[in-house]
């Protein structure tokens, strides 16, 4: 079963960056889609780390849960694997609050960095379901 759903941010009320993110989660046989526009799910921590934070998303009978971080200044085009604690890129993913590994597998690349960068991702969790999707931070329209 596929569905999508569209998702506008709060409009600049917290601390979060203009921009839009596209994720699609994939548990079993159901494929959902969320876009995500405005403010509301992109960070930047000071000058360190950039964070894509959509949070529980409810769709149909799950809660999806997804936190990917990655450090300022990676470069365009390279693939970058998910990793622990210390690594560039780090990700965490969860269905229907599911302790797991807090480290979840998968790959990261940028085609743009800098203040607004944009990029891509596919992340894993033990063969149990997964997310793809794509971002883009961007100057306030």
């Amino acid at each position: 079963m596929k569905s999508e759903i569209e998702i506008k941010g709060d409009a600049g009320v917290d601390d979060s960056l203009f921009g839009s993110m596209e994720i699609t989660y994939k548990h079993e046989e159901s494929e959902h889609t969320i876009k995500f526009i405005d403010y509301g799910f992109l960070y930047k921590d000071g000058e360190v780390d950039f964070k894509l934070l959509p949070k529980y998303q409810e769709i149909e009978d799950h809660e999806y849960y997804l936190s990917l971080v990655f450090k300022a200044g990676l470069k365009i085009g390279e693939k970058y694997q998910l990793g622990g604690e210390n690594a560039s890129v780090k990700a965490q993913l969860e269905i229907d609050h599911e302790d797991g590994d807090k480290y979840a597998s998968g790959t990261f690349e940028l085609s743009r960095s800098g203040d607004y960068p944009v990029g891509t991702f596919n992340i894993s969790e033990e063969g149990v379901f997964s997310a793809v999707g794509k971002f883009e931070y961007a100057k306030q329209r």
